[in-house]
């Protein structure tokens, strides 16, 4: 991967009416233990979102931003492990005008009717983990998964937007640069772009430091710039509470709740203040100043001819 361009992400870093992307975590269930996440370390209430809530996200978004805002499905848990129920969701947000949904996912349960669904539900970007090219290095990184369970679920969503002619969703396949896969990134890339998939590859994160990563070297005495986390992201946990970014996984720096708040109140108030503070580089406050996500920088894209 090419080193970190973070004078160019400093440029894209500004103030927003409304979160560029909003994350919500449908549900706490995931079925894998992967070495770029800290899911097994997370100690607070698992659960599944109310769909009122759900409803009343989507709601606000659509009657405000929808077009600026991105509705991402992720966070600590798997989404389709929800199944149908996922895709009315997504559904639902098409339907009342949010221009872009995207669904992150480790694929194992993208069954066939999971590939009819998203087709169906309007879903305009999938990105699928996966981290490996070869077989034995997926199951030791992505713990718990099937490697060929996984393939199969891609090819046939490849092979079904394919025979139906659409156009989405975008299959995006991830790549987590870590020691364990380097020496395959260039065979990963080759191999799904051979077969028309988006390959996105990105730096491992460090959770506010919960997991290694030897990429991220940069001295808090030399920061000189925002989050991107903090200046773009909104995180709502799936009872409704606000995280504070990706580092605050366990909700203990909690910024509202969706329940009794709207997005905007809690986007424009705590929120905001911490933003004003980034930008003015103070990052003095927790988990900011323990924290080297960052620096982690831009994710690099690579599109199938």
């Amino acid at each position: 991967m090419k080193p970190a361009d973070l004078a160019k992400v400093k440029q894209t870093l500004k103030l927003t009416p409304y979160p560029v992307n909003l994350v919500l975590e449908a549900t706490t269930y995931c079925n894998l233990r992967c070495l770029a996440c800290p899911y097994s370390k997370m100690k607070r209430e698992k659960g599944q979102m109310d769909e009122k809530l759900y409803q009343k996200i989507i709601k606000e978004i659509a009657d405000n931003s929808p077009e600026e805002t991105i509705i991402w499905f992720a966070f600590m848990g798997e989404p389709v492990s929800l199944g149908k129920q996922l895709f009315d969701w997504i559904k639902y947000a098409k339907e009342k005008g949010v221009k872009n949904t995207y669904l992150n996912t480790n694929a194992i349960f993208f069954n066939e009717e999971m590939a009819n669904l998203a087709i169906t539900s309007g879903l305009d970007k999938i990105i699928i983990s996966i981290d490996a090219f070869k077989p034995e290095s997926y199951e030791r990184i992505r713990k718990g998964g099937n490697y060929e369970v996984l393939k199969k679920n891609i090819l046939y969503l490849l092979s079904l937007i394919k025979e139906k002619k659409v156009k989405k969703p975008e299959v995006m396949v991830q790549f987590i640069v870590m020691d364990e896969n380097r020496d395959e990134e260039e065979d990963f890339k080759k191999y799904w772009l051979a077969r028309g998939a988006t390959v996105k590859i990105r730096r491992k994160m460090g959770w506010g430091g919960t997991i290694n990563s030897d990429d991220l070297i940069i001295a808090q005495k030399d920061r000189n710039m925002p989050c991107s986390w903090l200046m773009r992201q909104m995180i709502i946990l799936w009872d409704g509470k606000v995280s504070q970014c990706d580092a605050d996984y366990e909700g203990i720096y909690c910024a509202g709740n969706i329940n009794n708040q709207t997005i905007y109140e809690v986007w424009n108030g705590e929120q905001k203040i911490k933003r004003l503070r980034h930008l003015n580089n103070d990052f003095d406050f927790l988990p900011c100043k323990q924290c080297n996500d960052w620096q982690v920088g831009l994710s690099e894209f690579y599109k199938p001819n």
